[in-house]
């Protein structure tokens, strides 16, 4: 009985001035690449095997020549076994170092025996298990499966700096998703940005606003100004602190109860506030342009106005101060 084998691969072509057809063709592989380098010399690209256009012929990394078969050519010339060449190309050791035409061949002669002898597998111990982990992990830093899956050093600085064209600026950890990769292979984002070219941004630090803080003395004063010019609390997004998110708030939760959401009463400021005359009267004309009609003692009792004795301290009574606007 006769089997066809059909092998899936995304297969694309590179130009390649060292190949004979002056092309190569790649697998499974994404750019850019990091040059293979060996004792001062090297030929082609770690983690990647690369295919003449033409011939498929593969190139050995450490002469350039083209074959269609490696394991010969590595033990004869240059005195290394197939596992110890893949190791220090960073290719898998799974990956056969012959062209796509001679392993398609060896596929489909060896298929028949395997099928004859298959036999029903049994459960796997918990040993085995284990050390299948454990080679799925170590392949998973192999240079030729960070080409496949685009996360080798080369080509994640290319994506950075792909992004960072693309924002104008240094791109921060919103403008990513594949941080855990970064902190893998370089330590930090913020290397990882260093590596691209690129000077990253301080902690916190936004392109509006380059501080990233601001005192509990200068939130209330701001609170205190947006009040005498609306008669009104300022919301969230009016506030200098909003760009920072609800983790600054976290931080500074008293801040967040009495100055920002104190049931808009003007007295739970949490803060002793001194207004001077005109700031006063200031308040009163803003309280009653807004409210198309003349502000009365009740309104200092429900928090409308500063407290009543600050109009009794400043005019004598809240009467003479309502004559001054």
């Amino acid at each position: 009985m006769a089997y066809t084998v059909t092998m899936i691969k995304e297969k694309k072509e590179m130009e390649y001035p060292d190949s004979p057809s002056g092309f190569v063709t790649l697998y499974n592989y994404k750019e850019p690449f990091m040059p293979f380098k060996y004792e001062g010399d090297g030929y082609g690209y770690e983690g990647v095997l690369l295919f003449d256009g033409t011939s498929d012929k593969i190139q050995c990394h450490l002469c350039g020549n083209w074959l269609h078969a490696m394991g010969n050519h590595l033990q004869k010339e240059h005195n290394m076994k197939a596992n110890d060449y893949k190791e220090l190309t960073g290719l898998r050791k799974t990956t056969a170092l012959v062209s796509e035409t001679l392993r398609a061949k060896m596929i489909a002669n060896g298929l028949d025996k395997r099928l004859q002898t298959l036999r029903a597998g049994g459960k796997k111990t918990e040993e085995q298990k284990q050390k299948i982990r454990e080679t799925n992990l170590k392949n998973s830093f192999k240079r030729e499966s960070q080409n496949e899956k685009g996360t080798c050093p080369q080509q994640l600085i290319d994506r950075i700096q792909r992004k960072a064209t693309e924002l104008g600026r240094c791109p921060t950890l919103k403008d990513i998703t594949y941080e855990a990769v970064l902190r893998k292979v370089f330590g930090s984002f913020t290397e990882a940005c260093r590596a691209a070219g690129l000077e990253p941004q301080k902690p916190g630090q936004t392109r509006s606003n380059p501080r990233w803080w601001i005192t509990d003395e200068e939130l209330i004063k701001f609170v205190r100004d947006f009040w005498i010019k609306n008669s009104r609390f300022p919301k969230h997004k009016e506030c200098p602190t909003a760009q920072f998110g609800k983790k600054y708030f976290n931080k500074r939760k008293e801040i967040n109860k009495k100055v920002l959401w104190g049931e808009g009463k003007y007295q739970n400021l949490g803060e002793r506030i001194i207004y001077t005359k005109t700031e006063m009267i200031e308040i009163l004309r803003n309280f009653q342009k807004n409210n198309n009609r003349l502000p009365s003692i009740s309104d200092c009792k429900r928090g409308l106005l500063p407290h009543a004795s600050r109009y009794y301290y400043h005019f004598g009574n809240f009467k003479n101060a309502l004559e001054l606007i």
